[in-house]
């Protein structure tokens, strides 16, 4: 491991393994992406290294000061100042703050023998210098970033230009980033140590700011690995990821920010594609996608997002087998996977999969089906550029005693007449915004056997737009032993049952305005009823009928949903 092997250089380079170490986290988005991780995969890398390892969480959300034991690390937690009106000025309201944390360090460390404090942010050299005055101590500074590359997004060039600037040509924002590179430039002087995390760092650290180049360890940032076995063959992996032999891969790997350059890398690629066709680039990174999926839209069958999944969203349902499912389950080495044996309740265990998710979307999936290997991908781009939709699926194709495609349609205005007779979505392919059903508190029913999740997809389309996906999703086993071919009679009178519900909501959308509408409501409708039921139309070919009226009905606005 690039990270572990670094920090056990980290250990030698600083001083003895008996040290007090003591790393400056902040309350910020730094903290929750790069910086959080770098923290994390150094306490993992110390952890039995003998260090007493302590992690100082300035302008903490929590209430008061607290001190709170993981593991072998301690996590102080030092809340921001809560009346602001007691300062002048934010410089004045920084300076006070980094002295009641000094305070507070005097007050509680106990041993300061081969003390360390370890800064991850590059705007304190004050506090070091204050530290250093009051404590027999060395300081160490990580550079994560510079506060210039973020502002002029790595023009160097950019940098050089405004030094060479009269101050009193300088604008306002000009003036305070050269002030704050200028104290960068003074912590990095002032400290012991300096950790670059890539050479390029190191290189820029001793140019620009004529610092020791013996001074400064280059350490590569990374994370820990957490599957035991990395496949490194390229044939096993292109066919992992789905590459074709003659494509070449460009991977950004990284927070998903503007000040990362992701729009002039798709940018890029773009113009890329026009020379070198057989290309894919691959963005793996966590942050806000809609920036970026709107600026690759065109181009998007060339792009794979991905990012990290959490642990506890791939959850795997067991509705009570009785067959050795759950021990195959356990078989599996994947930390990802949470596996919940239920009672056998089928329509309690869809709904508790559905109360246990976390994510932004829900997916479902039965255990005899095959889902495409860019499913997932596939709805989530078009549920991300598509956010008046509240809920899509796709074609599906079956294997095994039927074979074929099945296709529904895809528009939600064809979607929304067509549950007359049919589920709108296949739901194997079906994938759901959880927010939807969280805030209407859509569930899945009890009395509709074996047609419960035509009932669900009829209950989200009441209050939001359905849509399809031209595109087969999932891969649909079809048996002899099927719920729905065994219990085809019991699955037949739930959805007539649906359908009969549509058709009333429907109805009582109809435009009383409309002159047609009176003879709808208390003439003709009467009479449709009344012929199904003395027999003389089937009732599929009853609710086919009703289909094309209030579709047309739909079009004339005539009902308005």
């Amino acid at each position: 491991m690039v990270m572990i092997h670094g920090f056990h250089y980290f250990q030698k380079i600083l001083i003895p393994a008996r040290m007090n170490l003591y790393l400056f986290n902040e309350n910020d988005s730094a903290a929750t992406y790069g910086i959080g991780s770098y923290l994390k995969e150094l306490t993992h890398a110390l952890d039995s290294s003998g260090f007493h390892i302590h992690i100082l969480h300035l302008h903490s959300s929590h209430p008061e000061f607290q001190i709170l034991k993981t593991n072998q690390v301690e996590n102080w937690h030092i809340p921001e100042i809560r009346n602001s009106k007691l300062f002048p000025s934010s410089v004045q309201k920084t300076d006070d703050y980094n002295r009641n944390v000094i305070y507070l360090l005097r007050l509680y460390i106990k041993d300061t023998s081969d003390l360390i404090f370890h800064f991850n942010y590059n705007h304190c050299h004050l506090f070091a210098q204050e530290l250093k005055s009051i404590f027999d101590c060395k300081i160490v500074s990580t550079v994560h970033y510079t506060k210039w590359s973020l502002e002029l997004q790595g023009n160097l060039s950019l940098l050089h230009t405004l030094k060479k600037k009269s101050e009193n040509q300088r604008s306002s924002f000009e003036q305070i980033l050269l002030s704050t590179d200028e104290f960068e430039s003074l912590l990095y002087k002032n400290v012991d140590r300096i950790i670059a995390l890539s050479q390029d760092m190191k290189n820029f650290l001793c140019s620009e700011y004529q610092l020791d180049s013996n001074k400064i360890s280059v350490i590569p940032n990374g994370i820990t690995d957490i599957s035991s076995e990395i496949e490194t063959g390229k044939d096993v992996l292109r066919k992992k990821w789905r590459l074709f032999d003659r494509e070449h891969v460009i991977i950004f790997a990284g927070r998903l920010h503007p000040v990362k350059g992701l729009v002039f890398l798709i940018s890029s690629f773009r113009k890329l594609l026009e020379i070198f066709p057989d290309c894919r680039l691959i963005i793996a990174g966590n942050g806000n996608y809609d920036i970026y999926l709107q600026e690759a839209k065109d181009i998007c069958m060339k792009i794979n997002f991905t990012g990290l999944l959490g642990k506890k969203e791939l959850i795997m349902l067991d509705d009570g087998s009785t067959d050795k499912s759950q021990d195959i389950i356990k078989t599996f080495d994947d930390k990802r996977i949470r596996y919940i044996f239920c009672r056998h309740d089928f329509i309690a265990t869809l709904n508790k999969g559905q109360k246990l998710a976390l994510g932004k979307y829900i997916a479902q999936l039965d255990h005899d089906d095959i889902m495409m290997p860019d499913r997932l991908k596939i709805q989530y781009d078009y549920m991300e550029t598509h956010t008046e939709v509240a809920a899509c699926g796709g074609y599906m194709e079956f294997f095994g005693k039927r074979t074929g495609i099945w296709r529904l349609p895809l528009e939600p205005e064809k979607l929304l007449p067509f549950t007359i007779i049919h589920t709108p979505i296949l739901n194997p392919t079906g994938f759901v915004r959880r927010d939807i059903i969280e805030r209407y508190k859509i569930r899945h029913r009890r009395g509709y056997s074996f047609a419960q999740d035509y009932k669900f997809w009829t209950d989200i389309i009441k209050i939001g737009k359905l849509a399809n996906i031209p595109e087969i999703l999932v891969r649909y086993r079809s048996s002899d032993s099927q719920a729905g071919i065994k219990y085809r009679k019991e699955s037949t009178v739930a959805s007539y049952k649906i359908q009969s519900e549509m058709v009333n909501f429907f109805l009582s959308h109809v435009n009383k305005d409309e002159m047609i509408s009176k003879k709808l409501l208390s003439q003709w409708m009467p009479v449709f009823r009344q012929i199904a039921e003395s027999g003389y139309l089937s009732t599929p070919l009853f609710y086919n009928l009703l289909h094309e009226l209030i579709s047309g009905l739909i079009n004339d606005k005539i009902i308005i949903i």
